[in-house]
């Protein structure tokens, strides 16, 4: 695999795909609002890994006009997932291997579903890294991708030659893997953090480590991680209960962050509400599983976006 398109070039497809180019693949980028400015300016990372500096980049606005590459990375945010209906069967070959890089659950199933033919890989970035302007990306830490094989029928798909080709393509480019054998436990996992402090810090207007200084916020915190995994637990996903304690020592030890949500309402962006809560949430009711903290958070969540 030598050819890699980026759908979706803001921070997460910015940064990924910049590390890739730098290392010599050839990466195609897809923009929508900064077309124009990386295609005469270039695209920027500005990284404590070392700056990257792209002056000619493979810009394009129309993914009918890209080459259809043999790996595809979804950078999207979910928000317009339902963009991928229209993008991805122009921008695929039958033997595209797509990389899901988005937060929050069946995310790879929104690709799957649009090309059920092809390779489905969901991947799940630890990294804090922002967008501060038109091709302008910043990276203040951490580097890794959580990934595995997505498979149609919900089953773990193990380790696969077709994941640990993907994970050498990454590693080459100076970007850490961690193999997981079941995409969906790992996402699941993930959501356990971001189900709580993105809406936290959201609603309190305020970074995580306000939370985690404010007693009545930590409480609620850990009530909501908690929920988490009895919704996880309710799918058949086996989280341990220990793993709270796990996600709270790690966001003492985090210097101030803002997590993308709270990000996104500060610059009146869409959240991404679906992905994060409301699955969540239909998976519980289907599963008959009452998980009342998370229901509150989301309809605080719900009564901001309408103001």
């Amino acid at each position: 695999m030598n050819s890699i398109s980026v759908i979706g070039t803001g921070a997460i497809g910015g940064y990924y795909g910049a590390k890739l180019a730098e290392s010599g693949f050839d990466v195609h980028f897809l923009l929508n609002s900064d077309y124009e400015f990386v295609r005469q300016n270039g695209l920027s990372v500005q990284s404590p890994d070392g700056d990257i500096f792209l002056n000619k980049v493979n810009a394009w606005k129309d993914p009918g006009q890209m080459p259809k590459c043999d790996l595809i990375l979804i950078t999207l945010k979910t928000t317009v997932n339902y963009l991928l209906n229209d993008i991805l069967p122009k921008a695929a070959s039958k033997n595209s291997k797509i990389l899901v890089l988005q937060n929050g659950l069946d995310t790879d199933k929104d690709s799957a579903d649009t090309l059920p033919e092809n390779e489905i890989f969901g991947g799940l970035c630890s990294i804090a890294c922002n967008k501060v302007g038109p091709g302008k990306i910043k990276h203040i830490s951490y580097n890794e991708i959580r990934m595995g094989q997505y498979l149609r029928d919900g089953k773990a798909a193990g380790i696969t030659e077709s994941l640990k080709q993907i994970s050498r393509l990454l590693n080459s480019a100076g970007i850490k893997t961690v193999l997981n054998e079941n995409i969906t436990e790992a996402r699941w996992r993930k959501l356990v953090w971001n189900i709580a402090f993105n809406g936290l810090t959201t609603v309190y207007d305020c970074h995580t480590q306000t939370i985690m200084k404010t007693p009545e916020y930590r409480q609620r915190a850990i009530n909501i991680m908690g929920e988490a995994i009895k919704a996880a637990n309710s799918c058949g996903i086996k989280i341990e209960k220990s793993y709270i304690d796990k996600m709270v020592a790690l966001t003492d030890s985090m210097a101030p962050y803002k997590p993308s949500m709270k990000l996104d309402f500060e610059n009146n962006r869409p959240l991404e509400m679906d992905v994060i809560y409301y699955r969540a949430l239909a998976y519980a009711k289907k599963n008959n599983c009452s998980i009342p903290h998370i229901e509150k958070l989301s309809l605080e969540l719900d009564t901001l976006t309408r103001r």
